[in-house]
């Protein structure tokens, strides 16, 4: 198994850290998004993928 990259800021709740798919900003309380994002590096593969299809480069995507 990779291991997942230390956080590269943390504040408060939230935890800045890179993933498989660049940096992702998460709640270190979520017990889906967040927890996934720490021990796997990534959160529903299949919803990144279809950002990726409709984003551009430069563009944000907020959930």
């Amino acid at each position: 198994m990779n291991k997942i990259p230390d956080p590269l800021h943390e504040a408060g709740p939230n935890v800045l850290r890179m993933t498989r798919e660049g940096a992702m900003l998460y709640n270190r309380h979520d017990l889906y998004v967040g927890r996934s994002l720490e021990r796997l590096g990534e959160y529903s593969p299949g919803e990144t993928d279809l950002f990726n299809r409709i984003l551009a480069p430069g563009h944000t995507a907020m959930r």
